[in-house]
């Protein structure tokens, strides 16, 4: 058995980084400006063979279908 191999990626924004202002121009929107992914694996098992869980094995199949 092993992990399912989908990683969640939650956008991080960013006002400011210590006391160093990040100008307004440069921001996405409101939030800031962006810095980076904050990256979450999922923690639930594959199946044998499979390379995610059965919920991330349905949004895979369904966001294809969507293309």
């Amino acid at each position: 058995m092993k992990q399912c191999e989908w990683i969640k990626r939650i956008p991080v924004f960013m006002k400011s980084l210590g006391n160093f202002q990040i100008d307004r121009s440069e921001w996405e929107n409101e939030n800031g400006a962006f810095l980076c992914y904050q990256e979450i694996p999922c923690r639930y098992v594959a199946d044998p063979g499979h390379k995610y869980c059965p919920r991330h094995e349905m949004e895979v199949a369904i966001q294809s279908e969507a293309a």
